[in-house]
């Protein structure tokens, strides 16, 4: 059924909003369908301030919950058409299925040199540059989000549950960076 949902909110165009953690409700994720795959969704992110917020690859597995056409989300609707402050960008990622979706993602990312956060699955999160990739590993040279270098991390691509680039977390950290 999860499945169902998000195949409707592709062809559709609607707002859904996505819940990964079901011992912590007050975190979820807010977007327009982009991309379906079978283990995973592609969002384009709208934060609470109602302006875009960069993609998330979600994986699938792990959302519990989806909301779609209540008063929340239709009203963040109704004030992005309204005001037409937002444009939801577009992505021009094409998967290479003869790779596993998370590592073409994030060999996609790495292409791009830009910014990324990594959640794993125990809840933390990495914010980052790609600095290697292969089959089970990622690479990161890792930044606080005050833009100060923090030294490497190695994660297993096995445990990493969602990917975020573009978003007003990870540009800030492309312009403290440099």
């Amino acid at each position: 059924m999860m499945k169902d949902i998000l195949k409707k909110a592709l062809k559709e165009k609607f707002l859904i909003g996505v819940y990964l953690n079901a011992e912590d409700t007050s975190k979820f994720t807010v977007g327009y369908v982009e991309k379906l795959y079978e283990e995973a969704v592609l969002l384009s992110v709208i934060s609470p301030d109602m302006i875009t917020d960069g993609f998330a690859l979600l994986n699938i597995d792990l959302i519990y919950l989806i909301e779609y056409n209540n008063t929340y989300l239709i009203n963040i609707e109704k004030i992005i058409t309204k005001e037409k402050e937002i444009s939801i960008p577009r992505i021009d990622y094409k998967r290479n299925n003869k790779k596993r979706l998370i590592v073409d993602f994030i060999n996609f990312c790495k292409k791009t040199n830009k910014c990324i956060t990594v959640k794993h699955n125990y809840g933390f999160e990495i914010l980052g540059y790609i600095s290697n990739v292969d089959d089970y590993y990622l690479l990161l040279d890792t930044y606080t989000e005050e833009g100060l270098k923090n030294g490497y991390t190695v994660i297993r691509i096995e445990e990493i549950n969602e990917i975020y680039f573009g978003g007003q977390s990870q540009i800030k950290i492309e312009i403290l960076s440099k």
